[in-house]
């Protein structure tokens, strides 16, 4: 399986996405759909995961992190979710839609004066849907995923008055 055709499929996504001016809601709206199904599949079927995320998360909790790295390891952990959903198509899109929002949520990032707390929640969440994914409890997966994706866009929201 070569990954060229899957990466041009996602950047042409991500620049559709970014030029086409959708707004952060309609975009995270789409990413809540999406991604509630991806937890919802991928915990009736966690053995489809993928040994990679809990070396994500161990990675994106370490203090040191700066938010640059820590938000390409969020990214990666969204999309690792959607692959081992086992679409390829869904996982590209995933990614698509990652690289769209990637401005806005990098500036709550940079600007929020309290990354460290922001950091631990977020990470936090992150876990907690890995952990409800992989004990294979697809309501808990979908609510957590469901809150996590709420959770950010409110922080997009707040810092940047997004209808």
């Amino acid at each position: 399986m070569s990954t060229r055709p899957s990466r041009a499929l996602t950047d042409l996504l991500g620049l559709h996405v970014a030029l086409s001016s959708y707004s952060i809601a309609e975009i995270m709206d789409v990413r809540l759909v999406l991604e509630c199904r991806v937890a919802r599949h991928v915990a009736e079927h966690p053995e489809q995961l993928s040994e990679e995320i809990p070396r994500i998360l161990e990675r994106m909790s370490d203090p040191e992190l700066d938010r640059d790295a820590f938000h390409d390891l969020d990214a990666e952990f969204h999309v690792a979710l959607a692959q081992a959903a086992s679409n390829r198509f869904l996982a590209d899109l995933m990614s698509a839609m990652r690289e769209a929002v990637r401005r806005p949520m990098t500036a709550v990032f940079a600007d929020t004066e309290r990354w460290p707390e922001l950091q631990k929640t977020l990470v936090q969440e992150h876990v907690d849907i890995y952990d409800a994914v992989r004990s294979g409890d697809p309501d808990l997966a979908e609510s957590l995923i469901r809150q996590h994706i709420e959770h950010v866009y409110q922080a997009v929201s707040d810092s940047q008055d997004v209808d």
